[in-house]
């Protein structure tokens, strides 16, 4: 039996060898709301109109990716996933200059040279960072695979911040956190790509990733590019309130640091870091 997902009525359907150990992990996974249907032959989850959303939804996810469980069409949407091929070319005046990223889309961007070197892992302390990181999935949220290392193990994704830019204020302003295999963080990180010469395996990747035709992959890079020439003209603010009780920074209670104060920050974090 090939383990699947599908859909019937207002339920998914997981079916999965019921093995001790699976069966113990999948309850898990669901916190415990399933039920398994002797008639349909797979364990039942309510998903409701809206679909699966918050922990429950991530949680499900992991336990998809981790066993690889195949996905019928039906059952996409419930998952927060896309079909292959949904996603299309944006345009500058309908697409905002940083959309979220979704399952199954990936999104490019590149950042102004004043936000490089003071970054939020430039800025944070040590602890802060590594709390931060135990709080992403531990599968990638572009591909929605888990990352594996040496021997097929799988390991923790890398933490990438996605930002959000107001032009009108000159504010970079951290949206959330999301978790990015190697693959999918090069090509949302482009600017990477391109001091590194892996220009072509990004445009590989949003060519398979969004069912684009290599023009539409070129256009989509011009796009980020002309928007990271304007940015460069401007000294950027940095706001990290939205991890107001998660991080602390010395002199910002509020967690929203000037242009100035931003790279002296970096600096000092740096020097910090250094010393034996």
């Amino acid at each position: 039996m090939v383990p699947r997902v599908r859909r019937s009525g207002p339920c998914l359907i997981f079916k999965l060898p019921r093995t001790p150990g699976i069966e113990e992990t999948f309850r898990k996974a669901v916190r415990g709301a399933t039920r398994w249907d002797e008639d349909l032959q797979g364990f039942v989850v309510p998903v409701g109109r809206s679909g699966l959303t918050g922990a429950l939804l991530s949680s499900i996810n992991a336990f998809v990716a981790e066993h690889g469980l195949h996905i019928d069409p039906e059952a996409l949407a419930p998952l927060g996933r896309r079909p292959p091929g949904d996603s299309h070319p944006r345009t500058e005046e309908a697409v905002p200059s940083n959309p979220d990223l979704v399952p199954g889309r990936l999104n490019t961007d590149l950042l102004p040279p004043d936000a490089w070197g003071s970054d939020l892992r430039s800025i944070v302390s040590v602890a802060d960072w590594n709390r931060l990181r135990d709080t992403i999935p531990s599968w990638c949220e572009m591909c929605m695979t888990p990352r594996r290392g040496e021997r097929g193990r799988i390991r923790r994704p890398d933490c990438h911040e996605l930002w959000a830019f107001d032009d009108v204020h000159h504010v970079q302003k951290l949206r959330r956190l999301v978790a990015l295999c190697a693959d999918c963080r090069s090509v949302q990180r482009i600017d990477q790509a391109e001091s590194g010469g892996g220009m072509m395996l990004v445009l590989a990747a949003l060519c398979t990733a969004n069912d684009w035709s290599h023009d539409q992959a070129m256009a989509e890079i011009e796009r980020v590019r002309r928007i990271r020439a304007e940015r460069e003209q401007t000294d950027w603010d940095l706001d990290l309130s939205v991890l107001t009780g998660a991080v602390t920074i010395d002199g910002f209670p509020r967690l929203r640091i000037s242009a100035a104060e931003r790279s002296r920050l970096a600096g000092a974090v740096h020097r910090e870091r250094a010393e034996p």
